[in-house]
């Protein structure tokens, strides 16, 4: 779960055995310039701010995982289909946002152009349908601000938004039953929107195990978050298949570029294809942060729902920022100054430990906080295109542009009728179970990295 923690540094792990160890290869002891020989082990140490991984090293199934979500399965896929015809398996891609603007801001193009750009090299490839994936957005929304507002019944806080995977893994693997409690069990937009392909491709008579999904996604985490054990994120027993058969990168899209010679400038342009089968319908991004807005979405939403406070889109909620740019605090105050609603937008791991600390001390007293692993959130995720120069701003291009796209308020309004009118579609009598997951603790494996804290 190699992941860059900014601009500048990124730790590659490799060479790892069964046990959670530090890699020969790790490239934090060679700045130190400490010389590892192959047959002595030795303590390493890697602080947080050097390595995004959950517990300091992935072990090697995890590392043979990432493997098989790589853009060489993509490409065994679709030689498969171009020699066994009678058996070939519909490819269906769904790109996240962030990673669209990703190479849209690398290329100086917008997002529209930039997406039809790559309906096209895909399309070329042998891949059949490209779609974005704002429609699963929807639905991980307003489940998130359900599953809220029971919470805030029972008065039990805080939440954690669990979206992202990197701390997802990083509280199953080292805080266990103290993190995990918290955490929203409503599955992200990547989980949800294979379940909205395989329903769509089923209502086409192409049964679900004949289809491979490919997700484009901001983060390597991704990867993991696909190949979760267990029926959370595969649907075996049932329905036979798995949500997502394969994570791709903006950094492994640019690769690809490469390989097929191809000048993405230069490519033609093909509209997306669209589930709903509206026409109309057009890729919308979603009011808030550059993560996907969870945080302000369930905010709006209990504000109007329990306070009566209702906020125009267009209308800036009040951000405060408390110990920096990536810790910045939301809240809903009545006349005398008593906080009604206490939201947070944590983003980094410097942040994390801070809120890890205060639920151990149990001095927390946020009831909503979205958390992202990597400084600035998704739009700086650790597989997006990094800057060629220093003076090269490519993360304030990658914001403007997805903060260009049209806004979209269906997710706050549960009770309108294209929002009733998806659920009866895709989660016939209100069976939304799938819209959920669980975690659990990962027992400790002995380390031998000592993680300063």
């Amino acid at each position: 779960m190699a992941t860059s923690s900014g601009f500048s540094s990124a730790l590659k792990i490799a060479d790892l055995n069964d046990f959670i160890t530090p890699s020969q290869a790790c490239i934090k002891p060679i700045e130190n310039n400490k010389e590892i020989k192959s047959n002595v082990k030795t303590n390493v140490n890697i602080s947080l701010s050097d390595c995004l991984a959950c517990s300091g090293c992935i072990t090697s199934a995890e590392t043979v995982l990432i493997e098989q979500q790589s853009y060489e399965e993509l490409y065994r896929i679709i030689n498969f289909n171009k020699n066994n015809e009678s058996k070939r398996r519909t490819i269906v891609m769904s790109m996240s946002l962030q990673s669209i603007a990703s190479i849209a801001a690398k290329h100086h193009l917008d997002m529209e152009t930039t997406s039809r750009k790559l309906s096209d090299f895909f399309h070329n490839l042998g891949v059949d349908y490209i779609l974005d994936i704002s429609l699963a957005r929807h639905f991980s929304i307003i489940e998130a601000q359900n599953e809220f507002l029971d919470q805030f019944n029972k008065n039990e806080f805080p939440v954690l938004s669990s979206i992202c995977p990197g701390f997802v893994c990083y509280a199953e693997k080292t805080h266990g039953d103290l993190i995990i409690p918290f955490l929203s069990r409503v599955k992200s937009a990547q989980q949800i929107m294979g379940i909205l392909v395989k329903q769509f491709l089923n209502d086409k008579q192409i049964n679900a195990s004949h289809v491979f999904h490919i997700t484009l996604m901001p983060c390597y985490d991704k990867k993991l978050e696909a190949t979760r054990n267990g029926t959370d994120f595969s649907h075996i027993n049932a329905d036979n298949f798995k949500e997502v058969d394969c994570v791709l990168t903006p950094i492994e899209i640019e690769i690809m570029l490469n390989r097929e010679n191809v000048i993405f400038t230069e490519l033609n342009e093909r509209l997306l294809d669209k589930i709903t089968g509206d026409p109309n319908d057009q890729m919308v991004s979603h009011l808030g942060s550059g993560s996907g807005g969870y945080a302000e979405n369930i905010f709006r939403f209990m504000a109007s729902k329990y306070f009566e406070k209702y906020y125009k889109c267009e209308q800036q909620l009040d951000y405060k920022v408390n110990r920096n740019k990536d810790f910045i605090d939301l809240t809903l105050e009545d006349e005398s100054g008593n906080k009604l609603l206490s939201f947070a937008i944590i983003n980094g791991f410097r942040n994390i430990q801070t809120l890890v600390q205060r639920i151990k001390r149990k001095t927390c007293d946020y009831q909503y906080v979205e958390v992202m692993a990597c400084p600035s959130g998704c739009l700086n995720g650790g597989a997006q295109l990094r800057p060629e120069s220093v003076d090269d701003m490519i993360l304030e291009r990658v914001d403007q542009l997805y903060r260009s796209l049209p806004i979209t308020s269906l997710a706050l309004d549960g009770q309108h009728q294209e929002i009733i009118t998806l659920y009866d579609k895709y989660f016939p009598n209100k069976n939304i179970s799938k819209l959920y997951t669980t975690f659990k603790a990962v027992p400790k494996t002995k380390n031998l990295i000592n993680i300063k804290w």
